[in-house]
């Protein structure tokens, strides 16, 4: 038998053996939207999960499941996780590099899983594969997270994953998330307004498209990944839609009772509203993921993501201030 022969056997056979095996995993920030999906995959398919968080909310315990409180930016409190080693750490919320410096140096973990973002690539309009270039951070790095330097701060933890972890990191890099239970409210409010208002903007481009990934199929697909022995960086997002078919399913979401109200793009700013989820801008997202389908993902569709987050709101309230003030705004303009 040849030498070729016998390593794609023995890979083959050592892939088979990982995809049985029951992982030790820690997810550092399992206790909210993406983290509990993984949780209840991870849960599900009978590995054992540690999640690490700060406390400020609850999980829900059962059997293979630890739930250790702590301050990742506390190398004592890291300390309580230096008794275990874990197969892989799933990172949902690393948002400096010095994080994951951390993380490695106080806790045993022979695979990294950084969930990142598509918003580390340098330009955001053009077609975006993995290859394409990230932004360039320089001069001292920020204390505060802000939407201008999220993207730049993902790069500088993804240079630190490779640092640390080398060939055993595994980057993925999601568009906007999406599904029942996101506590940023970003998909929920534009429902809310149309099924409680049933008034409905369509800002600018219509042509425009946008990306989303529906929480659940990330979650899936990462625990893919890992049993897959995957490794390097991966765009995960949903196909294009563009703002025309978005407004189109929201309808749909409360019958023919909704009013459509056009607005140039000019318009729209001059009103104030262009901090309305996913209205930043009036371009186009594009980002590629031909790799991720190559690999597995599968996706569901965007109208089935959002009725069941409708379905999931059903009888709640929006929470956030910046978005009462804004329904409030929208209210008074078009009501």
């Amino acid at each position: 038998m040849s030498s070729i022969l016998k390593s794609g056997i023995l890979g083959r056979l050592n892939l088979l053996i990982f995809r049985l095996y029951i992982m030790n995993v820690l997810i550092v920030g399992g206790t909210r939207f993406q983290g509990l999906y993984l949780v209840d995959e991870l849960i599900k398919s009978e590995h054992n999960v540690t999640v690490f968080h700060r406390g400020k909310h609850s999980i829900n315990s059962r059997p293979g499941l630890i739930d250790i409180t702590g301050d990742r930016d506390n190398s004592v409190a890291l300390k309580r996780l230096s008794d275990f080693e874990y197969d892989v750490c799933i990172d949902t919320c690393a948002y400096f590099p010095g994080q994951i410096d951390k993380l490695s140096k106080a806790v045993l973990i022979k695979k990294y899983c950084l969930i990142s973002s598509v918003y580390t690539y340098r330009d955001q309009f053009t077609k975006l594969k993995e290859t394409s270039d990230l932004i360039n951070i320089t001069g001292q790095i920020p204390k505060e997270v802000t939407s201008e330097n999220y993207g730049a701060l993902k790069v500088l933890c993804e240079h630190s994953a490779y640092s640390n972890f080398g060939n055993e990191c595994l980057i993925i890099r999601p568009s906007v998330i999406i599904g029942p239970g996101d506590h940023t409210e970003r998909m929920s409010l534009w429902i809310h307004i149309v099924s409680t208002s049933h008034i409905l903007l369509a800002p600018g481009d219509l042509s425009r498209t946008i990306q989303f990934v529906d929480v659940r199929d990330l979650a899936k697909f990462t625990i893919k990944l890992i049993m897959d022995s995957r490794s390097g960086a991966i765009n995960v997002t949903g196909r294009k839609y563009s703002f025309q078919d978005f407004i189109e399913i929201l309808s749909g979401l409360c019958g023919d009772t909704c009013k459509t109200h056009r607005l140039g793009w000019n318009q729209f700013k001059r009103c104030g509203l262009d901090n309305l989820p996913f209205c930043n801008n009036n371009k186009s997202e594009d980002y590629q993921n031909n790799l991720a389908r190559s690999w597995g993902f599968k996706e569901r569709n965007l109208a089935e993501s959002m009725y069941d987050i409708y379905e999931h709101n059903k009888g709640s309230r929006i929470s956030q201030k910046k978005y009462h003030e804004l329904e409030a705004k929208i209210l008074k303009l078009f009501s």
